[in-house]
C-alpha cells in the first residue's frame, strides 16, 4: 500500500496541477465543514463516476466524535465511554477497508487514464 501512495503523489506532484478552488467548486458543501465523511468522499467520487467498493465504513462516527473533542463539546470521557478496545480495532479495520478500497478506485481511475473523460 505504501508504494501505492507514492504512486498517487508522484501522480498528483508530477501531472496534475490542481487549484482547490476549482475543486471546491465540484459542490461547495463537501467543504462547508472543513472535515470530510466517507459519504462526502462518495460523494465526491461519483461526480469522477468512481464508485468504491466497499460500503462499511466508520468514518462518520470517528469524524463526528473527533470534532466533538476538538470543538469543546465533550470530554474525552463523554466519547470513549461506550467504546471498547476490541470496538476500536474494530472500526479501525473497517476504515483501512474503506481506505484501500478508495486508493484502490483511484489507482484504477488513473492507470484506465479516466481523468481525461471529465
Amino acid at each position: 500500500m505504501r508504494d501505492s501512495i507514492k504512486i498517487n503523489n508522484k501522480f498528483i506532484n508530477d501531472c496534475i496541477d490542481i487549484d482547490i478552488n476549482k475543486f471546491r467548486k465540484i459542490n461547495p458543501s463537501y467543504f462547508s465543514g472543513g472535515s470530510l465523511d466517507s459519504d462526502a468522499i462518495i460523494k465526491i467520487l461519483k461526480k469522477f463516476t468512481i464508485v468504491l467498493s466497499t460500503g462499511e465504513h466508520k468514518l462518520r462516527e470517528i469524524k463526528n466524535d473527533r470534532n466533538f473533542l476538538a470543538h469543546g463539546e465533550k470530554s474525552f470521557t463523554e466519547v470513549s465511554q461506550s467504546k471498547t478496545v476490541s470496538s476500536i480495532k474494530e472500526n479501525q479495520g473497517k476504515v483501512f477497508i474503506f481506505l484501500e478500497s478508495y486508493i484502490f478506485e483511484i489507482e484504477k481511475y488513473i492507470d484506465e487514464v479516466k481523468y481525461k473523460e471529465t
